[in-house]
């Protein structure tokens, strides 16, 4: 396994159906039919996501090593993260508004243009907290 535990590619694959909001939301708000190419864009879409979840995984496990793993070395590692992803994002984006004139790649461009608007959003609030999760990292409290 390339993250060396089963938890740190579960962290990856839970922000996956996220994109899936984005997608259809985008689809909605422009009145376009889920066809074959928006598929096409939705595989594409969990392919870029999925490398936005591993930088973010590889990040708070370079962190973790020096520092060693807490909330605050979570919230870093993303924060650190913050702008390779949203400055990837927004050139995928920027680059997919050409085949909007597009009749056949329309929804293809439609449906990676709201995954990733919305998808790299959420993924860099959803890795850190489905991190936390699934590693007991947090506050515990005590029973009163």
């Amino acid at each position: 396994m390339p993250f060396g535990s089963m938890r740190q590619m579960l962290v990856t694959w839970l922000t996956v159906p996220l994109i899936m909001v984005g997608v259809f939301m985008g689809l909605f708000v422009t009145n376009l039919s889920f066809t074959f190419p928006a598929l096409l864009g939705l595989l594409s879409l969990v392919g870029i996501l999925i490398k936005n979840c591993v930088i973010m995984v590889e990040e708070i496990n370079l962190r973790s090593d020096q520092t060693g793993l807490s909330q605050y070395t979570l919230v870093a590692a993303c924060i650190s993260r913050l702008r390779p992803v949203l400055l990837a994002a927004g050139t995928t984006i920027v680059g997919m508004a050409p085949l909007l004139r597009n009749d056949f790649f329309r929804e293809m461009a439609v449906s990676i243009m709201g995954g990733l608007a919305f998808g790299s959003v959420l993924a860099l609030l959803a890795v850190p907290v489905f991190y936390a999760l699934l590693f007991s990292i947090g506050s515990h409290r005590k029973a009163a």
